[in-house]
């Protein structure tokens, strides 16, 4: 069973949808499909108008530091540079320099912003042309996903954890009944058990994932005895044909930051009893299967 069956495909980034979401999408009633890809694209414009006037200045931002923007259409913003945004940019310019993650970290954040317009305005498109597909909903939810990570993704960093507060979690108005104790208990329980299947499941392909890594980084020869291992000889044959494939290698490392985060998160969330985390910390693992066996080489990852 693939990990992405494992959880549950969130209509919001705050929760969880129907079960068995996680598969490639089919719908049986178009009509279906159309609501779901209407919902989608709303939810995905309010992410982007939110985000929209940072994700500019910190686009001006790279281009005045001189950073590759692949990917990146070359746009004039629509959104004038404030005071605020000035102040934004003159910063990142001053810690790029000293701090060159920051300064990645910014142009994946770039990347992603402009991405996720892309398939809004194709989900739009699809929409008032009837043409749309499963993959239409999907992308787009995954896309705007990592929008809405922006906190996560810069709560280091003093300046820019401004620029992206974290959503506020919002409390019961009323104390809860009995019953509904027990249905939150199961619920909590419930996101508990998928995390720790999801990490168990991908627990192989982490393991195998951090050996071509680390071989990459430090390239070695390979003794008789570990060529009489298959295992072995599978990683080696990985990493001869990804030394040059900087996307494969992005995705990998992102898939141990995305791991060790939803290990660290399940045993916080264990200790404080609230799972609320859980589910952003795993969606992004959601996609890493599909997106292994896509590549001739990474699929060998599942498919052994």
């Amino acid at each position: 069973m693939s990990n992405r069956d494992q959880f549950e495909r969130r209509t919001s980034t705050s929760g969880f949808a129907q079960q068995g979401a996680t598969r490639p999408l089919a719908y049986a009633d178009p009509g279906k499909l159309y609501a779901d890809l209407a919902a989608t694209i709303e939810r995905a414009g309010t992410v982007i108008r939110q985000v929209e006037p940072t994700m500019e200045w910190l686009h001006q931002c790279c281009i005045r530091a001189k950073l590759p923007l692949s990917g990146v259409p070359d746009l004039l913003p629509s959104h004038p540079v404030t005071p605020q945004g000035e102040e934004l940019i003159t910063y990142c310019f001053t810690a790029f320099r000293a701090n060159p993650m920051l300064s990645q970290t910014v142009q994946i954040a770039v990347f992603r912003f402009y991405d996720a317009r892309k398939a809004l305005r194709e989900g739009q498109v699809a929409a008032d042309t009837m043409t749309a597909q499963p993959p239409h909903v999907e992308q787009l939810r995954l896309k705007t996903y990592f929008l809405v990570n922006y906190h996560a993704e810069f709560r280091a960093d003093a300046m820019l954890s401004r620029a992206f507060p974290s959503p506020r979690t919002a409390q019961p108005a009323v104390p809860l009944t009995n019953v509904q104790r027990l249905k939150q208990k199961l619920v909590r329980e419930g996101s508990f058990n998928k995390a720790e299947i999801m990490l168990d499941e991908l627990k192989g392909p982490l393991a195998s994932i951090r050996q071509v890594l680390e071989t990459v980084e430090k390239p070695s020869g390979m003794g008789f005895r570990e060529l009489m291992m298959p295992e072995m000889r599978r990683i080696r044959i990985m990493v001869i044909g990804l030394k040059t494939d900087e996307e494969a290698l992005s995705l990998l490392r992102d898939a141990v930051r995305q791991y060790d985060a939803l290990k660290a998160g399940l045993a916080i969330a264990r200790k404080s009893g609230d799972p609320a985390q859980l589910a952003d910390l795993a969606f992004p693992l959601a996609g890493l299967a599909p997106a292994c066996l896509k590549h001739p080489l990474l699929a060998t990852l599942f498919n052994v």
